[in-house]
């Protein structure tokens, strides 16, 4: 290679707004497939558009190569690799890559309203790709935390406003069914509801498209029966139990791992490109057997839960399954599903992703949050709160001394929204006749299962417990209650139960007294109530 090259890093800001600014399923999966259009697609077009058929587009899964323009080929354009909203290319020259983010640009403006996104450019000498990638990385940085160029112009004189995004409405959506609009509203009522702001309409018109890739992407899993629902009432809900499960996973340390291979490089650029290609495509590839095996494991179990009368069958077209993939093709993961088979896909997730490992044989790990909330709750605040109890859940691994392991926070957030997850597990404290403890235990480690609480098979051993000595929901709830008000009323529940020969492991009591424990952190909990609190809200899935 003669010359230098340009190095351009393309990523979205705040994605997880863009996608999960409406409360409308089919709106939220239109939202993720406009993320992967604009990183993939829309790329390749504006690539082909300034330089003909000197473009060389590989995908993810592709084998790792080194791209010919390092070699001096005809190529002008390459694609190292695009995946969860982000993409870095080789161009011959700065000018070329400024014609084709150019085009790009333009092309978002019209196609992707709304969608902020951040480029670089970083030019390079045979040798210093590593170097340079490690400073592009830190301007992209920048670049993205920096506030958009002018506040947006929402609207002119007297609007009508969008009720899926607050923003200015720019037209009407005449797809709306009855379903969505009931038709005894008055005329004005309904007009108000069709009415879209660009960004709204962006999303809704690439639903169709997210749904058509998804049933392509695991057609092998469900065949011609089952189908991936558009809406929240489709996720098999009965009519008592109209709430869902928000599920974000992230793997851990895997940006340090990136960083770590642009800090080796030994001034082999093209050997470089290979093993950047190599750990995306090993950390894509885990990411998606991990999604697989949970929705594997959701069709094997499915007419059993419909036998139990715990999934209302929901048919068109087939049958809905009770989960729908948001943001996948990455090391972070976001579906939606029904309200009690959130901690157990979740967990069954982090088993699956845990059990990979890259190309070298360093094992994988990710952490996990569940938010479960009623299905007319704010979306964006239900995964605001999911990708908290994540944070939460990676603090505690990297608070544990040892090699990286996968944990599991969760929420019930039944009642409402409206505080920060600090503020709601301060107040959760059982008041004692000294001083006070906790009341959760989470976040769960559920990889390597230790089967020690806090772990997530502890908790699940005392759920199979109410199962199995056919504890009442009444008597559940009774002491979930009485954990909230002394740890006397507590023994005096416990000792009731004892009398009616439905004993608990000593594990979780001391008599009758509910056992207390010290996590790592020093802090005290109570073992006992994360299984009494979940227990009527988590199905377990093989």
């Amino acid at each position: 290679m003669t010359g230098q090259l340009c190095l351009t890093l393309v990523d979205t800001s705040s994605i997880q707004h863009y996608i999960f600014g409406s409360n409308r399923l089919k709106e939220n999966a239109g939202g993720s497939e406009v993320v992967r259009w604009v990183t993939d697609d829309a790329l390749r077009q504006a690539c082909e558009y300034v330089c003909g058929q000197a473009v060389a587009w590989r995908t993810v899964m592709d084998a790792p190569q080194a791209p010919a323009l390092l070699q001096d080929g005809p190529e002008q354009a390459t694609l190292l690799f695009a995946a969860a909203g982000n993409a870095a290319l080789l161009f011959r020259s700065r000018e070329v890559a400024r014609q084709v983010i150019t085009v790009w640009s333009r092309q978002l403006l019209v196609q992707a309203p709304g969608l902020r996104v951040a480029v670089v450019h970083e030019l390079f000498s045979p040798g210093e790709l590593g170097k340079q990638w490690r400073r592009a990385r830190q301007r992209l940085t920048k670049a993205k935390e920096a506030p958009p160029p002018a506040g947006p112009l929402q609207g002119i004189s007297l609007t009508r406003s969008c009720p899926n995004t607050g923003m200015a409405a720019a037209g009407t959506d005449h797809r709306l069914v009855s379903s969505d609009i009931t038709d005894g509203r008055p005329i004005p009522v309904q007009r108000a509801s069709r009415a879209l702001s660009p960004v709204a309409a962006c999303r809704l018109d690439c639903a169709r498209a997210a749904t058509r890739r998804l049933k392509e992407e695991f057609r092998d899993i469900l065949g011609d029966h089952f189908a991936f629902p558009d809406r929240a009432e489709d996720l098999g809900q009965r009519e008592e139990e109209n709430y869902l499960a928000v599920v974000h996973a992230d793997g851990n340390g895997l940006g340090k791992r990136f960083a770590s291979l642009l800090a080796e490089d030994a001034g082999d650029d093209g050997l470089l490109v290979e093993r950047i290609q190599q750990f995306v495509r090993d950390v894509q590839g885990a990411s998606a057997k991990a999604l697989r095996a949970v929705i594997s494991a959701l069709v094997h179990d499915y007419d059993s839960l419909v036998e139990k009368k715990r999934l209302r069958k929901c048919e068109k077209s087939g049958e809905w399954l009770p989960i729908r993939p948001l943001v996948f093709g990455g090391d972070d993961v976001t579906f939606v599903c029904h309200g009690c088979l959130g901690l157990s896909l979740a967990a069954r997730y982090l088993q699956a992703f845990a059990s990979e490992k890259d190309s070298n044989g360093t094992p994988f790990s990710a952490c996990a949050g569940v938010t479960i909330a009623h299905a007319k709750a704010p979306f964006a605040r239900a995964y605001g709160l999911a990708e908290e109890l994540c944070r939460s859940a990676k603090a505690r691994n990297a608070a544990v001394d040892g090699p990286p392991a996968s944990w599991l926070d969760a929420h019930l957030a039944i009642d409402g929204l409206e505080l920060p997850l600090h503020e709601i597990r301060a107040a959760r404290v059982m008041p004692r006749d000294v001083g006070e403890c906790a009341l959760d235990g989470r976040p769960w480690q559920v990889v390597p299962d230790e089967g020690e609480s806090p772990s997530w098979s502890a908790v699940q051993r005392a759920m199979r417990c109410f199962s199995e000595e056919k504890w009442p929901r009444s008597v559940i709830r009774g002491l979930v209650h009485a954990f909230t008000v002394s740890e006397s009323a507590v023994a005096m529940m416990l000792a009731q139960q004892r009398l009616r020969n439905r004993p608990l492991d000593g594990a979780y009591v001391d008599g009758t007294s509910p056992r207390l424990q010290v996590d790592s952190s020093g802090r005290t909990f109570v073992p006992l109530f994360d299984a009494l609190e979940l227990y009527e809200y988590c199905w377990e899935v093989s």
